[in-house]
């Protein structure tokens, strides 16, 4: 779902970069048809042996260039804070599936563990706090996932990924 989202956002970005493009390249135009236009008239026509060309398409070039290079850094920047973002959603849509696919393998082991009588039920209500709980206390990964009744590959993990606890 994130993933998608993101998605959207990264088109909307691009959109947005081609809709200024092309505002820029209008606005040019048009000024370039009023410039024309005044060179025309009457009243400025006396001015029109004294203007250069040149300098004036080189003026217009410039700021072109100008304009879509502050562009293209607007949509870079834009590009990258979406690829940072992409990448947490990614990281948090992880670790959440990862912990939904750890609560029903953890809700299954302790109905089984339950069963027979191996831990307490509030163990079993929030696993996750009682790895914190012992991991504060001291114990290693292997202790905690005999006490609790969880692999200690999974308790080494959510370890790993909450970063509260430094294991020997």
């Amino acid at each position: 779902m994130g993933f998608t989202t993101m998605n959207v956002f990264e088109t909307g970005l691009d959109m947005v970069g081609i809709t200024l493009s092309c505002v820029i390249i209008s606005y040019l135009i048009f000024n370039r048809i009023k410039y024309n236009q005044m060179i025309l008239s009457k009243k400025h026509k006396n001015n029109l042996s004294t203007f250069n060309s040149k300098v004036a398409v080189k003026m217009i070039k410039q700021q072109t260039e100008r304009s879509f290079d502050i562009i293209y850094d607007i949509i870079n920047r834009e590009q990258r804070k979406c690829k940072r973002l992409m990448e947490k959603e990614e990281l948090k849509d992880a670790r959440h599936l990862m912990m939904i696919m750890e609560k029903g393998h953890l809700v299954n082991e302790v109905i089984n563990t339950n069963l027979m009588g191996e831990i307490t039920a509030d163990i079993a209500v929030d696993p996750y706090e009682e790895i914190t709980r012992l991991a504060n206390t001291g114990l290693d990964v292997q202790k905690i996932s005999e006490k609790i009744g969880v692999p200690p590959g999974e308790v080494e993990l959510y370890l790993k990924l909450n970063k509260n606890y430094t294991y020997n």
